[in-house]
């Protein structure tokens, strides 16, 4: 290469290559480049192993740097947003069922009931399976609502427990199956089956608890470890 020349920098957007001069273009320099507009659209950057990054329109991006070589254009979506208590979410989707929403806060509707919270009317509750409109006006608040405990039969080694609650502890369940505990060195290993859809199965351990529902097993084994 000779001295005078300008060293080329080259760069995937989309599927076009290009070669620029400048080592550090800017996002607007770059939607000038594609001829996009940024208002609907947005420019992320592609980095192998790690998490995409969106650039700015002043942002400068450092085509040197190992690793910068593509440009994804993303066109931007309707975002709405709505608050579940006192959290602000944005979403694209405008028509969540009532367990997508209340999957957001990391609540099931096993245990937890969904309301629409309306300003002049009274609060709406959310069946899960329903579509939930947020793209109408007014419909941007919700309240999650703890499910009051009920009465449920569930099995323990076999035999039916009635219980008041929506989930049991390992020493709850360890409880009803020997209500007389033994001393020394004995241990127990609770294994449980049609559980909720969140805990449909598996070993529960001491010190965590699950959720339960109608006609949850459960089976518990105690070992002499002495």
């Amino acid at each position: 290469m000779n001295t005078g020349e300008k060293q080329s920098y080259e760069i995937r957007i989309d599927e076009q290559t290009f070669h620029l001069s400048n080592p550090e273009p800017t996002g607007r320099e770059i939607f000038e480049l594609i001829g996009k507009d940024p208002t609907t659209h947005f420019l992320v950057q592609i980095l192998v192993g790690q998490d995409d990054i969106e650039i700015g329109l002043n942002d400068n991006l450092d085509l040197r740097a190992p690793g910068v070589e593509r440009i994804d254009v993303v066109t931007k979506a309707r975002q709405f947003v709505i608050r579940i208590d006192e959290q602000s979410f944005h979403l694209t989707n405008s028509q969540p069922t009532g367990r997508e929403l209340l999957e957001l806060v990391g609540r099931t509707p096993d245990q937890f009931l969904l309301t629409l919270v309306l300003a002049n009317e009274p609060d709406r509750l959310i069946d899960p399976d329903e579509h939930v409109d947020i793209s109408r006006p007014g419909v941007e608040q919700f309240a999650v609502v703890a499910k009051k405990p009920h009465k449920i039969t569930i099995f323990v080694n076999t035999r039916p427990v009635e219980v008041e609650a929506c989930e049991l502890s390992f020493e709850q369940v360890v409880r009803l199956a020997y209500p007389t505990p033994r001393g020394g060195n004995w241990e127990y290993t609770v294994k449980y089956e049609d559980g909720p859809c969140e805990n449909p199965e598996g070993v529960l351990i001491r010190g965590k608890s699950v959720h339960i529902q109608e006609g949850m097993i459960f089976n518990v084994t105690e070992t002499d470890k002495s």
